[in-house]
């Protein structure tokens, strides 16, 4: 059972003030409860710009704050309700926050996440949400990922990934088919360390070569289609990190 009290509600009324007064995002009521793993958890809303809605989801009484498998159950569970989400997930005591939301980088709809103490200014996720509304707005009648230069350079990962990890060959699946989509979820789903190793290395090794450079048009289309890998892969290992530091404290 939750127990709404008032340290809880200086902490929802303290958010919808940070996105609304800050970050010019409108403010949001309501609230409800949302059940996954047999876990109970309050869904607070807070605020909406745009298209996404910014909601607070506080871990039950006697629980921890829940790691990224969790952070990602209860997002796919949360998007059904809300497709543009900014979630905010919390422990009881909101002594921490794991802020989550797709940002469309170069084109590509990639998972974000980014930590933050309740007590302390955190002026790069500021930043971030700030320039996430001009994203949204850029990005708006975009092709996702369907070009040549972005199918290519995927399928091009998605062997290096082969040679490098040939354990997952089952997950990687045939590189011809929406490579773009496949590389993406290898980094997000990633339940163990080994995976998302291989998807760096076969990052960091992956090398664009043009003979007909001409303009260089197709080597910037290629840039655009890894930026959001990249972006993705060192998101992944963040969120990796801190889910270790905190169980180990």
């Amino acid at each position: 059972m939750h127990a709404l009290g008032p340290s809880n509600r200086r902490q929802g009324a303290a958010l919808r003030a940070l996105l609304s007064e800050t970050l010019g995002w409108e403010p949001m009521r309501g609230t409800a409860r949302l059940a996954v793993d047999g876990v109970a958890y309050r869904v607070r809303l807070l605020a909406r710009r745009r298209a996404m809605v910014a909601l607070l989801c506080e871990a039950p009484l006697g629980t921890d704050l829940p790691d990224y498998a969790a952070r990602r159950r209860l997002r796919r569970a949360l998007v059904r309700r809300y497709p543009g989400l900014l979630a905010l997930f919390t422990d009881a005591a909101h002594s921490e926050q794991v802020w989550s939301w797709t940002e469309p980088v170069a084109g590509v709809p990639v998972y974000c996440e980014a930590s933050r103490r309740p007590d302390r200014l955190n002026p790069r996720l500021h930043w971030r949400l700030a320039a996430l509304a001009t994203r949204l707005e850029e990005a708006e009648g975009a092709q996702q990922g369907g070009t040549a230069p972005a199918g290519a350079v995927s399928a091009a990962l998605l062997r290096l990934i082969r040679l490098r990890a040939p354990g997952l060959r089952a997950v990687v699946g045939d590189a011809t088919v929406a490579a773009h989509v496949r590389v993406r979820r290898l980094i997000e789903e990633s339940g163990d360390g080994a995976q998302l190793r291989a998807v760096w290395w076969a990052l960091r090794t992956l090398r664009v070569l043009d003979p007909a450079c001409g303009t260089g048009e197709w080597l910037l289309a290629a840039r655009a289609a890894l930026e959001p890998l990249y972006v993705a892969c060192l998101e992944r290992m963040q969120s990796a990190i801190d889910d270790l530091r905190r169980a180990r404290t």
